[in-house]
């Protein structure tokens, strides 16, 4: 009835509320903490590297022309067409599911990480990356930010696939005869 699809709207548009404003918050941080970096440890910069812990864990200037991790260099306008495509992806997937938690925490932070990163790409044609930890390549807050917003949404999906397992349990000791 009214009431119903009133009440499905009103909830979508919580939803889309909070996944905004999570996506807002990892977008701020994001492009905060690259000005930063650009000013101090960016091109012209006295130095390029602040260590923390030793050798391991640094703040190190890079300019990443590729893709996650520097993979597929040069290939920017693809990764900026591929990151719009999932970004599109991930707001459909998660105005489409029940309200949870994980799901839009986890969706904002990809969103807000996705555009961080995208609008690198299209001011700067690179991602500003200093997050140095050992051997791994450097990375920034809007990966970070897309990594565990990653991983919320798979342990939502997950969490959600044990619970629509149970109901179908519960549901065929229902329908057998006593």
């Amino acid at each position: 009835g009214p009431d119903s699809d009133a009440e499905v709207t009103r909830s979508m548009l919580r939803r889309a509320g909070v996944v905004l404003a999570i996506a807002g918050i990892a977008l701020a941080v994001d492009q905060w903490t690259k000005m930063l970096v650009e000013r101090n440890l960016g091109p012209g910069a006295p130095r390029a590297t602040i260590p923390l812990l030793g050798d391991w864990f640094a703040l190190e200037y890079a300019q990443n022309r590729g893709a996650a991790f520097g993979l597929f260099p040069g290939a920017s306008g693809a990764v900026a067409t591929a990151a719009a495509l999932v970004l599109a992806g991930v707001v459909v997937y998660a105005l489409r599911r029940p309200p949870a938690w994980l799901l839009s925490i986890g969706a904002g932070l990809v969103v807000g990480g996705a555009v961080g990163n995208l609008i690198d790409r299209v001011r700067l044609g690179y991602v500003t990356d200093f997050i140095a930890v050992g051997a791994w390549p450097n990375f920034n807050v809007a990966d970070a930010a897309v990594t565990v917003g990653v991983a919320l949404l798979a342990l939502d999906a997950l969490a959600e696939s044990r619970h629509e397992t149970r109901r179908e349990r519960v549901s065929e000791a229902d329908e057998r005869p006593t």
